[in-house]
């Protein structure tokens, strides 16, 4: 299972050097509850991209100040948190899409279905 937990924007990075480019930095933090038998990895990087509502895609943002980042093994039955930073645009309407092994067997090349989360205007 995965779930938006809070949308912050605009998220101050407390950094002066790093300011966002596109008009702001979103904080998505996320919550994952493994409920399988097996253990997944999740990556920050790979998983997930965020969207506008022109069909603008935006990678993860690495800044200093960021919190944790959802990077990890969950092991079946257990959850992991972690919160993406995205450098976007202000005033649009924005998805966060997931996509990851998780859904398929351990050692499997094909990427699981996709999930898109609905973030609202920002």
């Amino acid at each position: 299972m995965y779930s938006v937990t809070s949308v912050q924007a605009p998220w101050l990075s407390g950094n002066n050097s790093e300011t966002a480019k596109h008009g702001q930095y979103m904080a998505v933090a996320v919550l994952f509850q493994n409920n399988s038998s097996r253990d997944f990895h999740i990556s920050s990087l790979i998983s997930f991209r965020m969207r506008d509502g022109d069909g603008q895609t935006y990678g993860e943002e690495l800044v200093s100040t960021a919190p944790n980042t959802p990077d990890a093994l969950v092991a079946a039955g257990s959850k992991l948190t972690g919160t993406l930073i995205y450098d976007v645009p202000k005033g649009q309407r924005f998805k966060l899409y997931f996509t990851n092994d998780i859904f398929q067997p351990q050692g499997s090349f094909e990427r699981g279905p996709v999930i898109a989360v609905d973030l609202g205007t920002h």
